[in-house]
């Protein structure tokens, strides 16, 4: 399993790259802290606990993530990118990965321009905002929190407590080439960075054997030759 470090270098690589190919407007520092042998990358500064636990299905719950700038990455359009992983003793004991889109289609030239803040409130105060009902989908890994009905890995989308089985953990390469060729294909199709991004290792299956009988998410893994 790879370091912390290049945990680290990974996610700041593609933030720099998509950012300064202006698919990301902003996009945060990555840290890595260090704390009783978990090893945590996340974005710089560190967000409060509260802002980890809001679920994104809320209006303003966009609004509180971009006042404390708890995200790794914030897109064209105004969407979130939020990465998280934890690692102790060589391996990825955890993970929070999260695309939220805006809910609120908000002027694009202006975003380029102005505080998003200030973007987000002249759409929400017009007379007729324009909402897209789309909620945030998320990647989550909590081996200790594993149990029937709360899969170690799981997708998160449309309910909070929607959680569909995933049989592994997600590595940074994976969850962005999740969120664009599902999300932006034209950006996709556009930018070849974007289809280099292969995953580097294997993950092992973290499905109960219950998990395996219910529909859940799974792909092949074959590293070198990732297409």
């Amino acid at each position: 399993m790879p370091s912390p470090h290049y945990f680290r270098s990974s996610v700041a690589n593609i933030l720099d790259v998509l950012g300064d190919a202006g698919v990301f407007l902003l996009w945060n520092r990555v840290g890595l802290e260090e704390s009783e042998g978990i090893s945590r990358i996340s974005w710089l500064p560190p967000a409060p606990g509260e802002l980890f636990r809001l679920a994104g299905d809320r209006l303003d719950s966009y609004a509180a993530w971009v006042s404390a700038n708890a995200f790794s990455g914030l897109l064209f359009d105004g969407a979130l990118i939020q990465l998280t992983w934890s690692i102790a003793a060589g391996d990825v004991i955890g993970h929070r990965l999260a695309y939220v889109p805006c809910p609120l289609i908000l002027d694009q030239e202006l975003l380029r321009t102005e505080p998003v803040l200030d973007v987000w409130e002249l759409a929400r105060d017009s007379p007729r905002p324009d909402i897209v009902l789309r909620g945030a989908v998320r990647f989550d890994y909590d081996p200790v929190a594993a149990k029937p009905g709360h899969p170690a890995s799981h997708f998160t989308f449309g309910d909070p407590e929607t959680r569909i089985p995933v049989a592994y953990p997600l590595g940074p390469n994976e969850f962005i080439r999740f969120v664009f060729r599902n999300f932006y294909p034209d950006v996709w199709n556009r930018m070849e960075y974007l289809r280099t991004l292969k995953p580097s290792f294997e993950w092992s299956k973290t499905l109960l054997d219950e998990e395996h009988e219910e529909v859940h998410l799974r792909w092949e893994q074959y590293p070198s030759t990732f297409r």
